[in-house]
């Protein structure tokens, strides 16, 4: 099993070439799952339990509104991570759910493992080339799926904890481009002010 398993991990983007020794601690780490057409990943709201690769397969990222439509994000395919956002920068809750598009082979990393994991340089090395798009991308649908929810009670929930997550990474607050531009939804679509925003957090 750990010989297929790193088989699969090498055949990834950006791991072809990683050292034996990390595909080792990946395999180890790593909880295989399989999962079938329909079968969820997690679901959106979800408290974060752990980090997905995707081995095989293709998983759909969905975001339910709150009148119930649903919208779809680019599917994730083999090579590609989901909650990787969630467990790298702190943001809870999952913004979205992972339904699986077609039979996948997943590798689940709980947070735990993953911290510790973090702490191979290869691995980090590995994360380096694919967490800052990774995590642009995510947050950026968080922001737009937020928004199209239009709802004030989920945003200043949400603010709330981006705030507190930049402030443990020692973070400018105030001066994010994440942080404005959730402001400047609110004065656009809401009218609330920002001193509205303020006493609300």
């Amino acid at each position: 099993m750990t010989n297929i398993l790193n088989q699969k991990l090498k055949r990834l983007r950006f791991l072809s070439a990683s050292p034996q020794s990390l595909l080792d601690e990946m395999t180890a780490a790593g909880s295989p799952h399989r999962y079938h057409r329909g079968d969820s990943v997690y679901i959106q709201n979800d408290e974060p339990r752990a980090a997905y690769l995707i081995l095989t397969g293709m998983v759909n990222r969905e975001t339910t509104q709150s009148g119930g439509a649903v919208i779809q994000h680019a599917r994730a395919l083999a090579g590609d991570w989901l909650g990787l956002a969630n467990v790298t920068s702190r943001i809870v809750p999952y913004m979205h759910s992972a339904i699986v598009a077609d039979t996948s082979e997943i590798l689940a990393f709980d947070i735990q493992r993953f911290v510790s994991l973090r702490l191979n340089p290869d691995f980090s090395h590995y994360l380096l080339q694919i967490v800052g798009k990774e995590q642009l991308a995510e947050e950026e649908r968080h922001l737009n799926n937020l928004s199209s929810a239009r709802s004030y009670d989920k945003l200043i929930l949400f603010l709330a904890a981006e705030m507190d997550r930049m402030q443990k990474r020692s973070a400018p607050v105030l001066h994010s481009p994440y942080i404005v531009g959730t402001q400047k939804y609110f004065a656009d679509t809401i009218g609330a002010s920002r001193e509205t925003v303020t006493r609300d957090l």
